[in-house]
């Protein structure tokens, strides 16, 4: 089985995509990994911009990926970038074969292990939280939604977009003094919901009740093509 990875949003995001995948594999010779084709292209226009009413709509780029990956023979397509799947259902009516939603697969994994109503918190992209496709996920498994503040989302935006220019913060106490806003509300997960903060995750070395989509997408796609899964603690 082939897998079709509509890339380059950001480009750091989508090799750490493709690391998790190898490293979480349960392989003893290269060809027990999976067959992996990766489009990066960064001609994709910024998707925040786009959903805040100021930029060029990036759903026929994104579209073009994904048909060239079916093109080159993928059985299936993962995208590693929370604000795309705005436009998740635009680009699989344009393919044949399935893509798996991150964000779907991130609230089934909550729903699987908090109970109905738990509050959970997410740290996104202004255009992610604008567009509420987490809010009306998590809505629709039963539980309730936390951002934050301008101040903190604000600079959540700083951190996401210096990541994007390979500037990682060196401090983590505002960051953590942002999360502690959601806490103070009664949040238990916090989702990570940009796969720059999975890069930040790996840096600051955020443990639970952080949930990182691009790890529930690693999962998602290695249960999916049927290749076994690397315990965690070997």
């Amino acid at each position: 089985m082939k897998l079709g990875i509509i890339g380059g949003m950001g480009p750091l995001a989508t090799a750490e995509l493709f690391k998790r995948i190898v490293c979480r594999t349960d392989a003893a010779k290269d060809q027990q990994h999976l067959n992996v084709l990766i489009n990066n292209n960064t001609d994709i226009p910024d998707r925040t911009a786009y959903v805040l009413g100021d930029g060029v709509d990036p759903t026929p780029e994104l579209i073009k990926t994904a048909q060239s990956l079916e093109k080159m023979g993928a059985d299936f397509l993962a995208m590693p970038c929370n604000t795309a799947h705005v436009f998740y259902k635009a680009i699989q009516h344009k393919v044949q074969i399935p893509i798996i939603n991150m964000i779907d697969e991130t609230c089934k994994l909550i729903t699987n292990n908090f109970p109905d109503g738990t509050g959970v918190g997410i740290l996104a992209t202004d255009g992610t939280i604008s567009s509420k496709v987490y809010h009306e996920a998590l809505f629709r498994y039963g539980h309730k939604s936390h951002s934050l503040d301008a101040n903190c989302q604000q600079y959540i935006m700083d951190v996401i977009y210096n990541i994007k220019a390979g500037k990682i913060p060196k401090s983590q106490e505002k960051f953590q003094s942002c999360v502690n806003q959601l806490f103070s509300q009664g949040v238990k997960p916090v989702i990570l919901g940009c796969t720059e903060l999975s890069i930040l995750k790996e840096h600051f070395n955020l443990q639970y009740p952080f949930i990182d989509p691009l790890d529930v997408l690693t999962m998602s796609i290695l249960n999916y093509a049927k290749i076994d899964i690397k315990p965690i603690n070997r």
